[in-house]
């Protein structure tokens, strides 16, 4: 069971979070997007509310997504993914594209693993099938913030923590080794008949700018908005200008 919230009405957007988050992540796009769309937020399988998977690949996640827009009857949608969530909306969009609007890659990737991402991966699930869940993500949260922010954001860490505390260690495991084995999705930014929007922080660690920068010329319609002083929580470090970006790609997608 994927557990869904939807407010507003009218043509949709889907926000997909990241890794080690829930829905929430995203209740104050969705409060601001609400007035003019219907906007559907998830957990994804194993977070939140959502029940956990027995196998975990990217595809799986992508189709789960696919069976509730279809038993809400929705047809076509803005699809927007953050980090983990931009993974998910690329398998949508390569899988169904029918259904995709328009796509938003949220600090994520059309990219495989490198190898020495690969191997971090596995050292991850080392750690946590070792020592828990709880001292990896003390750890995580910090790392997704530009090094300026990390005084200036330290309750919002603690949010995603008590968030993401909530998850199993299986769940993290199984979920980030589904990211590990992810295939490139190049192909589907390169094919892709809707428009797409870039979102990258100059400040982000886990997904670089310039490999954005090169991804956002791939597509036949995109849209590249790089973020001076952002690491890779631009929904919490650049609010007010993410959503603003986020608001106009719908407005423009659904014109």
């Amino acid at each position: 069971m994927v557990y869904y919230q939807k407010q507003g009405s009218g043509t949709c957007i889907l926000l997909i979070h990241g890794f080690n988050e829930t829905h929430e992540i995203w209740n104050e796009f969705t409060s601001a997007l609400s007035d003019k769309y219907c906007v559907i937020t998830i957990d994804l399988p194993g977070f939140g509310q959502s029940t956990e998977l027995p196998q975990v690949t990217i595809d799986i996640l992508a189709h789960e997504i696919y069976q509730l827009l279809t038993s809400l009857k929705i047809a076509k949608a803005v699809v927007a993914g953050h980090s983990l969530g931009g993974y998910v909306a690329l398998s949508l969009a390569e899988q169904y594209p029918h259904l995709l609007q328009g796509l938003v890659l949220f600090h994520s990737t059309a990219y495989a693993d490198t190898d020495e991402k690969k191997a971090n991966r596995n050292k991850a699930n080392e750690f946590i099938s070792k020592h828990g869940a709880e001292p990896f993500l003390k750890n995580f949260y910090p790392l997704l913030f530009a090094d300026a922010h990390k005084d200036m954001y330290v309750n919002d860490m603690e949010k995603l923590y008590n968030i993401g505390i909530k998850t199993s260690a299986n769940v993290i495991i199984n979920t980030n080794s589904a990211m590990r084995d992810r295939a490139d999705k190049t192909h589907v930014l390169k094919n892709a008949t809707f428009p797409i929007l870039f979102i990258a922080g100059k400040n982000d660690n886990a997904v670089l700018y310039t490999h954005t920068v090169a991804q956002s010329i791939m597509p036949k319609i995109s849209c590249l908005f790089l973020i001076d002083n952002c690491g890779h929580m631009g929904m919490i470090e650049q609010k007010d200008m993410t959503l603003k970006m986020l608001r106009c790609f719908a407005d423009i997608c659904f014109f």
